[in-house]
């Protein structure tokens, strides 16, 4: 593994797990509003599934799966990572000055562009995910 597709994958990492529970541990600490952070990461996680039930795309680098849970996590459509880190930078938003606001903003296209390259995602897969979380933001 080349330097170059290690720090795809460094970038890959913002919208991951770890940078969501990172992120809610940050809002149960500074008074951020967790309680909503925390709905809007399940009905993400829910909304995600429901789509990947019904409607399977491939990725880019075919997932093989054996089971219906590893089915919707080999499909493609929409991006959960691009999602995640969608809706933190959504929830940040109110609670942090506009130029942290631009940074979170720069790590959402960096976490698009990394699934992108890391075969993960079409262009299509990622912004369906920040448009899915912008949407449950919205309401």
């Amino acid at each position: 593994m080349g330097f170059k597709q290690r720090n795809i994958e460094d970038m890959s990492v913002l919208g991951g797990f770890y940078a969501s529970t990172i992120y809610f541990l940050l809002t149960l600490t500074l008074g951020w509003d967790p309680v909503t952070f925390i709905v809007y990461t399940i009905v993400t996680y829910a909304s995600i599934a429901v789509i990947r039930s019904f409607y399977f795309k491939p990725r880019p680098k075919p997932q093989t799966y054996k089971n219906f849970i590893e089915k919707i996590d080999a499909a493609s459509f929409p991006s959960l990572h691009c999602a995640r880190a969608a809706i933190i930078a959504l929830h940040a938003q109110p609670f942090v000055p506009l130029y942290t606001q631009a940074v979170i903003a720069t790590g959402v296209v960096l976490v698009m562009y990394s699934r992108i390259m890391l075969k993960k995602h079409d262009m299509y897969d990622t912004l369906a995910g920040v448009v899915l979380a912008a949407i449950i933001f919205a309401v």
